[in-house]
């Protein structure tokens, strides 16, 4: 038996790894921050999708988590009748693009909404601590952790949440408290 040198060719190969199909082409979020968006904005993002060679987007409608000053403007409430009308001129100029859409049917970075009540919020962990030395026993204060100012409160004036104390033993003691707070 011989060896063949020859180099296969396939054209319809070769092809696809020059102008790969809309299948085969990288996708991205497109995150709509705190919903503000326009119809005009709608469609300058997708022509660049298309133009830089994407092949679709994923609609995630999300929440500035740190707006200081409200620098990134609320739009209107996800799935509200202004909302819908961004989204369906989005599918239309898709489709116009021959590019896929995809929709995350969830509004705000943890994937919530205004129809999620705090007890069922996502959580986010807080933490504070300290180091002392050992062994002995020790009366200390734990300095209480730094939450977000939009951190529900109780009747007391202190974050909802779940407090933990954590005490790992060894040549130093390091006791941490946490505060699990409901955003």
């Amino acid at each position: 038996m011989g060896c063949n040198n020859e180099i296969p060719h396939d054209d319809y190969l070769i092809e696809g790894f020059r102008n790969p199909g809309v299948e085969a082409r990288p996708r991205a979020y497109w995150n709509w921050l705190n919903g503000d968006v326009s119809l005009s904005g709608i469609t300058r993002d997708l022509e660049e999708a298309k133009d830089k060679g994407l092949g679709g987007l994923q609609i995630w409608d999300t929440e500035a988590m740190r707006n200081p000053d409200g620098f990134v403007p609320n739009g209107p409430p996800f799935l509200g009748v202004e909302s819908v009308k961004a989204i369906h001129h989005a599918i239309k100029e898709a489709e116009r693009l021959e590019l896929e859409l995809g929709l995350i049917c969830a509004s705000g970075w943890n994937s919530g909404g205004a129809w999620v009540t705090p007890e069922m919020a996502s959580k986010n962990l807080f933490h504070a601590g300290i180091v002392v030395s050992g062994p002995g026993q020790i009366k200390k204060s734990l300095p209480f952790p730094e939450v977000p100012l939009g951190c529900p409160k109780g009747s007391d004036g202190l974050p909802v949440g779940i407090w933990m104390w954590l005490f790992w033993p060894g040549p130093t003691h390091r006791i941490i408290e946490f505060l699990i707070c409901q955003k």
